[in-house]
């Protein structure tokens, strides 16, 4: 999954992946920012009962792009990646 932001400048609000009822989110999930675009708000990652997130996920910030507020994935097992 990845959430491009070209034309748009911000994505704001809060930004989630909710996994219910043993569903999966595979492969890579990227958040991509350019041109001073910026991710405002809360992004999480929610896994519950046996939930699996699986493959990388990327923050990818690039010439002073920021990242604002909290990033967090709640999960006992499993990583949340900030890329410079």
């Amino acid at each position: 999954m990845q959430l491009t932001l070209r034309k748009v400048r911000q994505l704001q609000g809060q930004v989630q992946f909710i996994l219910r009822k043993g569903r999966q989110l595979q492969g890579p999930a990227q958040f991509i920012l350019r041109k001073g675009r910026q991710l405002q708000g809360q992004v999480q990652f929610i896994l519950r009962k046996g939930r699996q997130l699986q493959g990388q996920v990327q923050f990818i910030l690039r010439k002073g792009r920021q990242l604002q507020g909290p990033a967090q994935e709640n999960q006992n097992t499993g990583r949340c990646r900030l890329m410079k």
